[in-house]
């Protein structure tokens, strides 16, 4: 799991947030969930007022696993591990079946 963040422009959403996007750089998949995660979290850098630096500090954080830095409860914490894509988790898990299997 490795994410990466892209900000479309000034354009705004229908929250009246810029429109931030997350993406795992591994498979592309793209992250909705994550865009709800990132306006909740707890973050050095004010996503209103520094948006790009808040992007990168989240970005950081959750491809360090750091999810206790980023919430205060723990169901937030899991809701957002679990929102995120884990490809080369899953990959690694299926390589080393593979391997398992074939001795």
């Amino acid at each position: 799991m490795k994410y990466t963040y892209t900000i479309n422009g000034f354009r705004r959403t229908i929250h009246g947030h810029p429109d931030v996007r997350f993406s795992c750089c591994h498979c592309g998949k793209l992250s909705l969930s994550l865009v709800s995660f990132f306006w909740r979290a707890r973050l050095d850098n004010r996503p209103c007022v520094y948006l790009e630096e808040a992007c990168i500090e989240f970005v950081e954080k959750i491809n360090r696993k750091q999810f206790k830095i980023l919430f205060y409860k723990s169901s937030t914490m899991k809701a957002c591990s679990d929102a995120c894509c884990h490809c080369s988790y899953n990959q690694k898990k299926q390589e080393t079946n593979s391997i398992e299997g074939g001795k």
